[in-house]
């Protein structure tokens, strides 16, 4: 999975995240909000990794996994900071290590 295509399943995960965690802050109204978002972020995530890896017909291995947990890792930062932020970062990253 290259880079533009780890931004655009982060993007897919947060639009999702935001929509199914403003429905369900609605109905549970008791769970804190925080914690509501990341168990969405992670299961939205989680969703999102399995669809990829049917449509795209991925043969699982560790680098996938570890790809996996990074969309899950950055979809939650994307609940909790918003997703300007996230790519912001992962773009300052990208630049700094193209430049050594």
């Amino acid at each position: 999975m290259d880079i533009s295509l780890f931004l655009a399943l982060l993007m897919a995960c947060s639009i999702i995240t935001s929509l199914f965690t403003e429905a369900l802050k609605k109905l549970f109204k008791e769970v804190a909000p925080e914690w509501l978002a990341t168990v969405v972020a992670l299961v939205v995530a989680g969703l999102v990794g399995i669809f990829y890896g049917v449509m795209f017909d991925v043969v699982f291995s560790a680098k996938v996994i570890v790809e996996w947990i990074m969309l899950a890792f950055g979809s939650w930062l994307c609940a909790q900071l918003g997703y300007d932020k996230v790519s912001e970062a992962i773009a300052a990253i990208i630049a700094y290590f193209k430049k050594k």
